[in-house]
């Protein structure tokens, strides 16, 4: 028994109270529903023809609304004729809509079209009003309160009839290539040939979804030899379709339409293939004209020839074809069979054609603007594409006095818009200036360019060829007079007499002359006037005073020339400092909050000036110099390079030449008796330590170090270290790591398919869970379990301490990110495929019983944080979304990232008022979720992990971004091996840690922030190449490293 579903909409009953609230109906399957938007009326009843079978004029009956009053929906009853008729009689009559009221009691069903025939095929097509079946009861109900003389006002709502769900809205149509199957196929073709370039446009743009299917019935096995199926039918009579002339033996058959059905198929198939599916329109359209039945041209030769005119690969479509004489399933035409059963609030597909909007059937009249109304209601509000605002669709009541909303007649600006749910006044974006306010009584020019609209409503004049304006782009939107008027700055400025007001020109020997807007001031005599200083000099004066002035400009001139030079020397002494010198000591320089623009102009002048320094005699001197040193230093380096006793020669070896202050490294001296030898120790540790103090004191200030101890001639290697390493690392690339919220216990997952937990603190490993596939990421549940998310496509729970594994469900491509939301219970997922997922992980290990809700996201799932309720999704393409984790219908906000490339990480603020978000270009953006212009005002963005070689500047992906819990400053790890600590609300660097073997993937601070594990793990951004093995280490935090230093202000009494 087939599965019907039919579609509803909202009926409200706004008076009288006795039937007032909400009322189920069912959509009629012609005319035009108002998709996406509602009609109110009043209904009415007619005292004659209340089954509306026969014309209402002829019983002198009109529901024409008078003007001023509210459309009239016509009440009839059920029975005595079609429902298309009833409701073509009424639309004739000047009904808005009809309802139809069931003459018994069953559950609502979908009013059809009769079958066709000429008669009943000229008024179906021309009906555009919008119709609907009530039951019986509510009829009986509307029908007493209109008898007793009440005023029944209702509202018909078509805004949720099409589900909303994500950014892109996903159709089909059920369709079929017969084109002499009377007025059904004729509708249908004219209605491919009319949406073909609207269907085009949303595909192209990414807006929608589109699947073409068709409908094939199999032959009982009993009846597959014969003449009937061997004629409609092809894979021995498992894919059939009725024979165009109904006679099984001249002309076409039926197998004939199935073959070319399943042929479109694969066009769409192969298009979809190099991401062109809307070829299949184009294909569809040509094959109709080129290839028509009457013609005897619907066969293999002409659907060939169109193919080939297109581009397509006419192999890989025959391959998709398959052999229809073949004894075996047909995969494309056995998924078309599985598709016609109903699933969720789709029912059965039975009739052609059919159109299904997000798993909605459409009901109404398969016409170009209906069905581009349909799909447009698809779209939230505000989120609709270009299409949807079209003449096609668009309710034009813009036209009439804008719609009521705000109108700026001087610059002919409205803020009315014209969309398919209706108009709506939203003050307007023109010539990239944005208005703001209430779109219906005031829009105001806001922002850089809004004195180009209408001077931004302020003061303007001109004279003589001098205009003056009271708005100013820089102001705060105010209107104000400029400098030489007073006034309101909206209505008038006046110019102020100078002269008159003695505001100016008041010396001895001044004369003063007002001007317009401004004023003129002369000496007498010899003298020259001084605006500045509203005075008169002697020229000889001011001659002198401007030899004078080129004298101390040359002087100023060399004392920069020199003190550039010193730079260039200090510059050169910095080069040989080590990065983590050169980090420390740039972290007070400022970071970007903007992007730089740099011109080839200014490059090129750099460069002749560059040129030019390098080449003076000053900076030429010192760089001898510095070559000179260079040649001593390494001269003093090979006289040491052995020492005095061979034995000792592997310690010397392992003990390396620190960095002494003027950035050259400090050779070891060379023991030249034995009593040096003897003496030795103190020698190494007096020069290994004085060069770590110098080194210590420019670059950090602390270094964690593991000190042996001298025993008889033997000494310990010193050196620095990153950290402790746990034992038992992965084997191939980490991808994250994350310590309890419980304990010092770290779970690590990677890409040798295994999620590992380890206790940090006793460096132990505890446990681990092997998978299908590379592991992406993980995340602790409790103390002793945790969620994986993996390349095998599964979202799995892992409890250690009872060694089970759970899978709470899996995605369509490889889930990236995995989160535990603490406030709400709930895992969420985010996946290659385009959705974030939310599970409860309370139910048994079966997906129906723990998928909470499926969300389609714009691009591939990057990176997922929580912060409360809130869950913030970095996906490709840059874009971001943050969500409520209480209501994930729609998200919260709709961003853009603020930096130019690839998203690599983002990271919610533990206080929860925004995020971090990295990218692979060595920056960091700093982001509130406070939308107001002073929470917006805050934000800005930052470069790091960087460093400048050979006069190129190298930039480093920024992996991944860990806050601290205390004192909420954060860590960043990057592929160039450094961890860097920041304060973002100071805007400074804290600390620089030594550098690491290999990129830095993850960080993670512990619960109490004493711990940072580090993840050293290679992360192929420069391909495949070799590499240091993969790592972990975890190192102590102390206080100096993370904690924010307050800000220091001068003292007012030096």
């Amino acid at each position: 028994m087939g599965r019907f579903v039919v579609e509803k909409n909202s009926l409200t009953v706004s008076s009288p109270d006795s039937i007032k609230g909400n009322h189920d109906s069912a959509i009629g399957n012609f005319g035009i529903p108002q998709y996406g938007g509602s009609m109110a009326g009043t209904v009415t009843y007619p005292k004659e023809n209340r089954k509306g079978c026969r014309k209402f004029d002829e019983f002198g009956i009109s529901f024409k609304a008078k003007p001023g009053t509210l459309p009239t929906f016509v009440l009839v009853d059920r029975g005595d004729c079609f429902f298309a008729l009833k409701v073509w009689n009424a639309q004739n009559a000047g009904a808005s809509a009809v309802l139809v009221a069931d003459d018994i009691d069953e559950a609502l069903i979908t009013m059809d079209t009769p079958e066709e025939d000429v008669a009943s095929a000229k008024y179906i097509e021309n009906i555009t009003i919008p119709s609907a079946l009530i039951s019986k009861n509510f009829g009986e109900k509307l029908k007493k309160a209109i008898s007793d003389g009440d005023m029944v006002n209702v509202n018909l709502d078509w805004r949720e009839s099409v589900p909303h769900p994500d950014d892109r809205v996903e159709y089909e149509l059920w369709t079929n290539s017969n084109d002499e199957c009377g007025v059904k196929c004729d509708m249908l073709m004219d209605f491919v040939k009319n949406f073909k370039g609207a269907a085009q446009i949303l595909e192209k743009g990414g807006y929608t979804l589109f699947t073409p299917h068709y409908i094939t019935w199999y032959c009982p096995q009993a009846f597959t030899i014969s003449k009937q199926c061997k004629s409609q039918c092809i894979n021995h009579g498992r894919y059939c379709a009725p024979d165009p002339e109904q006679d099984f033996s001249t002309g076409y058959e039926g197998k004939d339409v199935v073959i070319e059905n399943l042929r479109q198929l694969c066009v769409y198939k192969v298009a979809n293939e190099t991401n062109k599916p809307w070829v299949w329109w184009d294909y569809v359209t040509d094959f109709q004209i080129r290839c028509p039945m009457k013609d005897k041209k619907y066969n293999k030769e002409c659907a060939d020839a169109v193919i080939k005119s297109l581009g397509l690969d006419l192999r890989k479509i025959e391959k998709c074809m398959g052999d229809p004489n073949a004894d075996s399933d047909n995969p494309l035409l056995k998924d078309e069979q599985d598709a016609q059963i109903g699933k969720g609030s789709r029912g059965d597909v039975t009739i052609l054609p059919t159109l299904v909007v997000n798993n909605r059937q459409y009901r109404g009249k398969l016409e170009k603007g209906a069905v581009l109304k349909a799909i447009c209601a698809g779209f939230e509000e505000t989120t609709e594409p270009a299409a949807c605002l079209s003449d096609d669709v668009e309710t034009n009541e813009c036209l009439e006095n804008h719609g009521g909303c705000w109108h700026d007649k001087i610059a002919n600006v409205t803020a009315c818009k014209d969309t398919f749910r209706g108009r709506v006044c939203e003050c307007p974006l023109v010539d990239g200036v944005q208005f703001k306010g209430d779109g219906y009584t005031s829009c105001e020019a806001s922002g850089p360019g809004r004195c180009k609209i209408n001077n931004g409503g302020c003061w303007h004049e001109t004279r003589n060829g001098l205009s003056f304006s009271a708005c100013s782009d820089n102001g705060n939107g105010k209107c104000a007079c400029p400098s030489g008027f007073k006034g309101d700055g909206v209505n008038s400025c006046e110019d102020i007499d100078e002269c008159k007001d003695k505001k100016a020109c008041q010396c001895p020997e001044c004369g003063c002359k007002n001007t317009w807007g401004s004023y003129e001031c002369t000496c007498s005599s010899d003298l020259l006037y001084m605006r500045d200083h509203d005075t008169c000099i002697s020229k000889r004066v001011a001659e002198t005073k401007s030899a004078w002035t080129a004298v101390w400009i040359i002087i100023l001139g060399l004392a920069m020339a020199a003190a550039g030079a010193y730079l260039v020397y200090k510059y050169r002494i910095r080069t040989y400092m080590d990065s983590e010198i050169r980090a420390i000591m740039a972290q007070y320089m400022p970071l970007d909050n903007q992007s730089e623009v740099v011109n080839h102009e200014e490059i090129e002048g750099n460069e002749r000036w560059l040129k030019e320094f390098r080449e003076s005699p000053v900076v030429r001197f010192l760089a001898r110099a510095e070559e000179v040193l260079d040649e001593i230093n390494e001269t003093e380096l090979k006289e040491n390079s052995e020492p005095f006793r061979w034995k000792d020669k592997r310690y010397w070896k392992s003990i390396p030449h620190v960095i002494g202050p003027d950035g050259r490294p400090m050779p070891r001296k060379a023991i030249k008796t034995k009593k040096e030898s003897d003496d030795k120790f103190s020698d190494f540790a007096r020069q290994f330590f004085y060069g770590l103090c110098s080194h210590a004191a420019n670059a950090q200030t602390r270094s964690e170090l593991t000190l042996g101890h001298h025993r008889g001639d033997k000494m310990a290697v010193v050196t620095p270290v990153a950290g402790r390493e746990l034992t038992n690392p992965p084997s191939d690339g980490i991808s994250n790591l994350r310590f309890s919220n419980h304990s010092d216990n770290l779970l690590v997952s990677s890409w040798d398919k295994i999620v590992r937990l380890y206790d940090a603190s006793e460096n132990v490993l505890r446990g681990e869970f092997t998978h299908g596939g590379a592991v992406l990421d993980c995340c602790f549940h409790d103390d002793n379990s945790g969620f994986s998310a993996s390349a095998d496509n599964a979202v799995r729970r892992l409890v250690f301490n009872q060694e089970r594994e759970d899978i709470l469900g899996s995605h369509d491509a490889p889930v990236r990110c995995i989160e535990y939301s603490y406030a709400t219970g709930q895992v969420v997922s985010g996946s290659w495929d385009k959705t974030l997922k939310c599970w409860d992980p309370r139910g048994a290990s079966s997906q129906e019983r723990t998928l909470v809700g499926t969300y389609t996201q714009p691009e591939r799932v990057y990176s997922l944080s929580l912060v409360g309720n809130r869950v913030v999704v970095a996906t490709a393409g840059r874009h971001v979304n943050v969500y409520d984790l209480r209501n994930m219908s729609q998200p919260e906000q709709r961003r853009e990232s603020s930096l130019k490339y690839q998203t690599r990480c983002v990271q919610c603020y533990p206080n929860g008022t925004g995020y971090a978000l990295s990218s692979v270009e060595g920056r960091v953006a700093m982001e509130f979720f406070d939308l107001s212009e002073s929470g917006q005002s805050k934000k800005y963005a930052f470069k790091c992990h960087r460093k400048s070689e050979a006069g190129r500047d190298i930039v480093y992906p920024v992996n991944t971004i860990a806050f601290h819990p205390v004192y909420g400053t954060f860590a960043t790890g990057g592929c160039d091996g450094f961890v860097n600590v920041w304060d973002g609300n100071n805007k400074k660097r804290l600390y620089q840690y030594s550098k690491y073997p290999t990129s830095i993937a993850a960080l993670s601070f512990s619960r109490d922030g004493r711990l940072l594990a580090v993840a050293s793990s290679y992360t192929y951004e420069e391909g495949d190449k070799p590499h240091e093995p993969d790592a972990i280490f975890v190192r102590s935090v102390n206080e100096v490293e993370v904690k924010p230093k307050p800000k220091v202000y001068p003292n007012p009494a030096t």
